[in-house]
């Protein structure tokens, strides 16, 4: 259910509805280890065949072996690390292969397999340009390949689980803080920055709560130090929630925030947005490209800018904050499937152009 998921959901759903003389990519076969059905992708679509390998290792190396009799147009690989499967083949017997970038498992040494997979893939997905250009520190020679910069999208499903398409007016919501992202150590997601600010902000809007949302190995560390600080009663960390509890807290809160320094793309800031929530990024990541005009995104090495431009947002007066909604709704608008669908299909396109 990560974002990594969400992308490969969305990518099934752009390609299977894209039929006749709009697809014109002959047969695309989008292979995923970890894909459980194929809930969402038309079975009728002839130019696209999706191969769900429900976690076998096997099946997996099967489907991409098949390449050598049924040669699709376009292989897309989830991740990297299927993606070096295909270099397992000899080069005059692939098809063309795509590779999606997402982030931090590009930002590190890569071991020779994986390497080769993404030097030789005829297109390389990003989902921000930041995630581009902070794995091109770690390997150089990235910038040379073909490339496109692919927005996500939100998933259908996501919108239609909304309790109310209607953002809440200023008056409905209370001045709280929301936070939702996985609680991963060497993934800080602006928790720390937030807590050292919180004290400041409660000063200027003493009924402030913030609310954290999310799980992960980090989440008893990061418990302990809020139990030791002296804001303790106004944190709640919920852990998991369903997706009702999630909505009345998109539609109660104030304002999103989560300053990270390494998101590669930030999916739920745009979730956020869509329910109204200007949100609070930073500018060490790929936020400035998700939020846009739907918030702020601050320095976090700017000592009490974070807690300025929260005091900002949590004190609006009920004018100015309906205007800041009103950009964040519109900012969302951008995040649609049609959208990411265009792009998803322009880039296999481009390589067509290229060659």
């Amino acid at each position: 259910m990560g974002g990594i998921a969400s992308v490969t959901r969305s990518c099934l759903a752009a390609l299977a509805s894209s039929k006749g003389a709009e697809a014109d990519l002959k047969v695309t076969r989008f292979i995923g280890l970890e894909s459980q059905d194929s809930s969402g992708v038309d079975t009728e679509n002839r130019e696209f065949k999706f191969r769900p390998c429900r976690g076998s290792r096997l099946r997996f190396l099967l489907e991409t072996a098949s390449q050598l009799f049924h040669r699709p147009a376009w292989i897309i690989y989830e991740h990297v690390d299927l993606a070096q499967c295909q270099v397992l083949l000899p080069r005059s017997l692939r098809s063309r292969y795509a590779v999606w970038g997402h982030g931090i498992e590009l930002w590190r040494a890569l071991p020779p397999r994986k390497e080769q997979a993404l030097r030789e893939a005829e297109l390389l997905l990003f989902n921000s340009s930041f995630t581009r250009r902070k794995a091109a520190t770690f390997h150089p020679w990235i910038l040379d390949r073909p490339f496109r910069v692919v927005p996500l999208c939100q998933e259908e499903q996501q919108l239609d689980r909304r309790v109310d398409d209607t953002p809440t007016v200023p008056a409905d919501r209370r001045p709280d803080i929301l936070t939702v992202g996985r609680l991963v150590e060497d993934r800080p997601k602006g928790h720390l920055e937030i807590l050292e600010a919180l004290p400041r902000i409660l000063s200027e809007s003493p009924e402030t709560h913030w609310h954290i949302v999310g799980d992960g190995p980090w989440r008893m560390a990061q418990q302990e130090l809020i139990d030791r600080s002296t804001v303790k009663e106004h944190i709640t960390m919920h852990g998991f929630v369903d997706d009702d509890e999630l909505n009345r807290l998109y539609q109660t809160s104030k304002v999103f925030a989560m300053p990270s320094r390494g998101e590669g793309f930030g999916l739920v800031y745009a979730e956020a947005m869509s329910r109204g929530l200007p949100c609070i990024g930073s500018l060490s990541d790929a936020a400035p490209e998700a939020i846009g005009d739907g918030g702020f995104c601050i320095d976090l090495d700017k000592e009490g800018e974070l807690a300025d431009k929260l005091i900002e947002i949590l004190t609006a007066p009920e004018e100015d904050y309906e205007e800041l909604s009103g950009k964040a709704v519109s900012r969302a608008e951008f995040f649609t499937l049609s959208r990411f669908g265009k792009d998803l299909r322009d880039a296999l396109h481009s390589v067509d152009s290229i060659c």
